[in-house]
């Protein structure tokens, strides 16, 4: 097939020949007026080779719009006729449509950058690159943009100006899910800036490597480059980029269970992003300021913010926190599914898989406390998968499998909660993620206590998590001691216990602390022999979890406050046991979760 092009080529006339050399190094396809600038040929002749380029099967003519256009009628045919020029030639020829692109198509960065770079104008290519790298970044084109940034890193041999593309590449790989990637681009820029007084720029790279550690799954190493950050910039004077590495400091010591040490890095942060007017680093320190505080009013001015400047990281960042706080601490499930699907539609326009599916993981949690096993496990299969094609979104990962650990427990497979939450648990410990080793605390101590197994080294766990003290507060999981020390006897203590979690839910109880004091009460009444009592705050539990929409929490009290009625009775069913029985029934049924709609109702047909 290349025989038989060239033998076409070299039968037609010399100038047409170079017309074909000049529009094969343009591309397969290329428009007539930046041909004709870059061509050397006046009008008339430039028509008649493009005429007889045509006549001899090698053109055709593509109209698109205004502008006229040409393509190679195969993809053999610029490659063929552009092999035999040799190079110097073929750099005159990059080197002419370079410069005819710059007038003729100014914007098309990329296609200017390619020719320089093949005319060998490093210089020029290199301004180009970073113009093309610059742009799709600012799009979240991430793909575009690491391979404009990396094609521009080739070219480049000023060493500030290497660092500082280092820095427009990082956050790109750290959206494509290249965490380490990113981390090490950024030490190496970090290296580049030493001596050179770009302070503001080390520091911002500090907090950029910071965040990059923790969404990688490395909480602990994130918060040893915040320390690292802040040590090398001791002394250094206020800017908007030692505000960012302040924010990010304080938010990585909350992440690692240590909020008390966080909050005068938040506040500093805080003061010095609003003195520098870094609007993005004061969106952050709020959002993490806000949670640690359990203030919704700084975390409804943090999307505020985000969403008045452009802020798509931040505005999804500040919903999720949001939706963390009005669950635990306000007891309101009624937007956070929806704020979370909004996260992910933000994180999807900034092109951050990851984040995505972190969002959806937080999504799916939502759901399950709601009571819609429905919901979720339309959802999970896609999540999971998402989360094996990215495996370097470890935390992102972790947010999926507790979601699945949650989903396991309340869809009635025990066995499969115990063994997924236990080791899900163990690798968080060995992450330091204190979230997950929170949530899988909670789910396996649940699941225990209705098999009535691992009862030991589910109160270990629940230690372990009360350590962490991260997103759920300390009343869930002293709640869930309470009910493990009542099931092994240990009723003194139970007792003691209940009283700290009622201590710390304070008067009234806050958030979701009704539903699980409640249970937590209600079960050590049982074991100390008081039906009445029981009774009274099975009721107020039922009533509680009602009220924060948990339909799940609300026939699970229900089957469990039914079965104590019947335990009293001495195994008979009274007409309020069979009751409770059947709308445990029917409301389980609504969430999806048939394993317990089949044991509620084998249940009521061996009471008849």
């Amino acid at each position: 097939v290349r025989m038989a092009i060239q033998s076409r080529v070299t039968a037609l006339p010399e100038t047409t020949q170079e017309v074909l050399r000049l529009a094969a190094v343009l591309g397969r396809e290329f428009e007539y007026d930046t041909l004709a600038e870059a061509s050397e040929l006046e009008e008339g002749a430039l028509i008649d080779a493009l005429e007889s380029a045509q006549r001899a099967q090698l053109i055709q003519e593509s109209n698109s719009g205004t502008d006229v256009s040409f393509s190679f009628v195969h993809a053999l045919i610029p490659s063929t006729v552009a092999e035999g020029v040799r190079t110097l030639r073929r750099r005159r020829l990059h080197r002419r449509a370079a410069d005819a692109l710059q007038k003729t198509r100014p914007q098309n960065f990329e296609a200017i950058a390619y020719h320089y770079e093949e005319a060998g104008e490093q210089a020029l290519s290199l301004e180009y690159y970073v113009k093309a790298g610059e742009r799709a970044a600012k799009a979240y084109a991430n793909p575009e943009a690491e391979r404009h940034f990396l094609a521009a890193l080739d070219l480049v041999e000023d060493e500030p100006e290497r660092a500082r593309l280092l820095g427009e590449l990082a956050p790109v790989l750290s959206r494509l899910g290249k965490f380490e990637l990113a981390i090490q681009r950024l030490l190496e820029g970090i290296k580049l800036l030493e001596g050179k007084g770009a302070q503001e720029l080390s520091a911002r790279y500090y907090a950029l490597a910071t965040r990059a550690a923790w969404e990688a799954g490395d909480p602990p190493r994130g918060l040893e480059l915040g320390k690292k950050g802040m040590a090398a910039l001791a002394g250094a004077p206020g800017s908007a980029g030692l505000a960012d590495l302040l924010a990010e400091t304080g938010r990585a010591f909350y992440f690692n269970g240590l909020a008390r040490e966080a909050e005068p890095y938040l506040v500093q942060a805080l003061d010095m992003a609003r003195k520098t007017e870094a609007l993005a680093v004061q969106v952050e320190a709020l959002i993490t300021l806000g949670t640690a505080q359990e203030s919704t009013q700084a975390l409804e001015e943090a999307i505020e913010l985000a969403k008045a400047n452009g802020l798509p990281d931040q505005e999804s960042r500040a919903l999720n926190n949001l939706s963390v706080t009005e669950t635990h601490y306000l007891g309101d499930l009624s937007r956070t599914r929806d704020r979370m699907e909004r996260a992910q539609e933000l994180s999807r326009s900034t092109g951050s898989t990851a984040i995505v599916l972190f969002y959806g993981g937080a999504a799916c949690f939502y759901s399950l406390l709601q009571g819609d096993l429905n919901w979720v496990e339309q959802r999970l299969t896609a999540l999971l998968e998402g989360q094996r094609e990215l495996a370097s979104a470890v935390i992102s990962g972790f947010n999926i499998q507790a979601a699945q650990g949650m989903f396991l427990r309340q869809s009635g497979q025990l066995d499969q909660a115990l063994d997924h939450n236990r080791q899900l648990h163990t690798v968080a410990r060995e992450a330091g993620e204190s979230n997950t080793i929170y949530n899988t605390a909670i789910q396996f101590a649940d699941a225990a206590l209705e098999s009535n197994t691992h009862l030991n080294e589910a109160l270990d766990m629940i230690e372990v998590s009360r350590r962490t003290m991260q997103f759920g507060g300390s009343v869930w999981p002293l709640s869930l001691r309470v009910r493990l020390q009542a099931a092994q006897g240990n009723l003194a203590e139970a007792e003691t216990t209940l009283q700290q979690a009622k201590t710390e839910a304070g008067e009234p109880p806050f958030g979701l602390s009704p539903v699980w004091l409640g249970l937590a009460e209600a079960q050590l009444a049982r074991a100390k022999g008081m039906p009445e009592l029981a009774s009274t705050t099975y009721q107020r539990c039922v009533e509680a979890a009602g009220r924060a929409g948990m339909r799940w929490h609300q026939a699970w009290v229900k089957r469990d406050w039914a079965e104590a009625l019947i335990a009293e009775a001495e195994g008979r069913a009274s007409e309020q046991a069979r009751e409770l029985l059947q709308e445990a029934a029917s409301e389980f049924e609504a969430t999806g979760a048939a394993m317990y709609v089949e044991r509620v109702r084998a249940r009521l047909k061996e009471l008849e």
